[in-house]
């Protein structure tokens, strides 16, 4: 598992300056990597204390451990994703699974992943809205196109989507979106329209969520995570989107973005989201389940995993 290989401690991004089941989502994904290997990460930041990295080898294939002390203690330790991971896996077998949460306080991120990239599905849509908002100054676009950005966010809608991706130049709206957050495993996909086989990590998507919640202007961060709190239960190609962080977490304060669909025969199921008072945590769950996976099981998995995070999302000190 390596998909966090190449990694770096600190602030975070820089500022401004067609498948089966579900969402506009093509029928083939790319093909599954060869021989998959299972790796680590955990990664502290400080927030108020600048200092030298520090790697050390954690006696696993492909794994490293790089950080810098930080200023409060963490809360999460390295075998959260780990649990998150055996979660899922323990009810799918086969389930390749990529896990990252962040936490904003102490700016310490845990993660792993079976895989180095997960299909994103919807998730892409938060690069979409990006996008939208970048070609604008970063500031929100007229009325008429921040309520299809919304649309898109809130209930999930393919054609929102779409129509967005093609005017903001598909494949391009990712590759901007690498450039400017920085982003080391974030790939376009191979068919320009389909936006949904982009590419992905867990740890990318973290970047993503702390951009948005740390770098956008005020009034683009309120259009972007307003519509992520609205999502309801059932988006608008009919899908139940509560799996994973809103089944798994129903108290708790949050502003998701999932995704959902088969392609190259697998399931693929994602939950991604910020949780807790005043957004503490970053949650992101990505999955590629095996082919014939009932997707109620697959959902019950991706749940299971998230549960799996409680304990370390309220502990004290964790404000909820």
């Amino acid at each position: 598992m390596s998909a966090f290989d190449t990694v770096s401690a600190g602030p975070g991004p820089a500022g401004p300056g067609s498948a089966s089941g579900t969402g506009g989502h093509g029928p083939q994904g790319p093909a599954r990597p060869a021989s998959p290997r299972r790796g680590l990460l955990v990664v502290a930041a400080a927030a108020v204390v600048t200092t030298a990295l520090v790697a050390v080898s954690t006696g696993m294939p492909g794994t490293t451990v790089v950080g810098t002390p930080s200023a409060a203690p963490p809360t999460l330790g390295r075998s959260v994703a780990e649990r998150a991971r055996a979660a899922v896996v323990a009810q799918v077998p086969g389930a390749e699974v990529g896990v990252a949460v962040h936490d904003r306080r102490t700016g310490e991120t845990v993660g792993v992943a079976d895989r180095p990239g997960f299909a994103t599905a919807s998730v892409v849509k938060l690069l979409i809205a990006l996008d939208v908002l970048r070609a604008n100054g970063w500031q929100p676009p007229d009325p008429a196109t921040a309520t299809v950005v919304a649309r898109m966010l809130r209930g999930s809608d393919d054609g929102a989507a779409t129509r967005l991706w093609t005017a903001q130049g598909g494949p391009a709206v990712v590759t901007r979106a690498v450039a400017e957050l920085q982003l080391t495993g974030t790939v376009p996909p191979a068919e320009p329209q389909e936006w949904e086989l982009t590419r992905t990590t867990a740890e990318d998507v973290v970047t993503v969520y702390r951009f948005v919640l740390d770098r956008l202007p005020a009034r683009s961060r309120a259009l972007v995570l307003s519509a992520l709190r609205e999502a309801p239960r059932i988006a608008l190609d009919g899908v139940d989107q509560y799996f994973g962080i809103p089944d798994a977490l129903p108290g708790l304060p949050r502003a998701i973005k999932q995704g959902w669909m088969v392609a190259g025969g697998e399931l693929v199921l994602n939950t991604t989201g910020v949780v807790g008072a005043d957004d503490r945590f970053v949650v992101v769950l990505l999955t590629h389940q095996p082919g014939g996976t009932r997707r109620a099981d697959g959902r019950a998995a991706v749940t299971a995993g998230i549960r799996s995070l409680l304990p370390a999302l309220t502990a004290p000190g964790s404000a909820h």
